[in-house]
């Protein structure tokens, strides 16, 4: 989902110009005064009225200056830096997952299993640059647990499966996993299986349609994980 500047930012070059034209001009001003008597329109009878006059001129010029130019940033930076914020706001990855249409995979995992594996597949796939639906990238206070979840499951394109011990006892990720399959009816691979501390006596105990998939084994480096899935996600959908 791409991001347009706000309207005022594109004038930033034309402000700084104006600026920049400003403060050439008052140091112009300020340099005759000082170093041309013969530029100044009044005439001075006494040496000693024209230094004077000098000095207060210059003391005012340059307050003046520094008050217009002290407005001039304001005017000229502010949108600048409110615009660099809502950039950066998107091209952060936890942003954009947040935001995003459609994510590359959904992680389906039991929440025992977040400190010992899934945090950290998780940050390592965007690290190779794929958005993830994971709940700690994309939940924030107040929002309803269900609604969340069910647009991420219907939003994105594959769904890792961490099988494990606590997955098979609870009933959240096995929600998930149905919506998964019903995915996978629907439009062919979806479900991405990784077997964390199982055996496949023990999967095909829980599901024998899912122990016939070919998984990943979570004691592999993350690094190859990643790259594996990597290499599912971008490639041609398959049937």
């Amino acid at each position: 989902m791409g991001y347009a500047p706000p309207e005022h930012a594109k004038y930033a070059p034309l402000s700084v110009a104006l600026y920049a034209f400003l403060l050439l001009s008052s140091a112009t001003f300020i340099a005759m005064v000082w170093f041309v008597p013969e530029a100044s329109i009044i005439k001075f009878q006494d040496p000693f009225d024209y230094t004077l006059f000098r000095s207060i001129s210059s003391v005012e010029l340059l307050s003046s200056t520094a008050l217009i130019s002290a407005m001039s940033l304001k005017e000229i930076l502010l949108p600048v830096f409110r615009t660099h914020q809502m950039i950066e706001r998107t091209q952060d990855p936890e942003e954009r997952s947040r935001h995003m249409e459609r994510a590359d995979v959904f992680i389906c995992h039991a929440s025992e299993d977040k400190d010992s594996f899934v945090r950290s597949l998780a940050h390592q796939l965007r690290k190779e640059g794929l958005y993830v639906w994971f709940d700690e990238f994309t939940l924030s206070i107040g929002d309803s647990l269900r609604r969340k979840i069910d647009q991420g499951l219907a939003s994105s394109r594959y769904g890792i499966v961490v099988l494990s011990p606590a997955f098979f006892a609870k009933q959240w990720p096995q929600y998930e996993l149905d919506g998964l399959l019903e995915q996978e009816l629907a439009r062919g691979k979806v479900i991405l299986p990784i077997w964390h501390n199982v055996a496949k006596g023990d999967v095909l105990a829980y599901s024998p349609s899912l122990s016939d998939k070919l998984a990943l084994p979570s004691t592999m480096p993350l690094e190859e994980i990643s790259l594996k899935i990597k290499e599912v996600v971008s490639g041609p959908p398959e049937g």
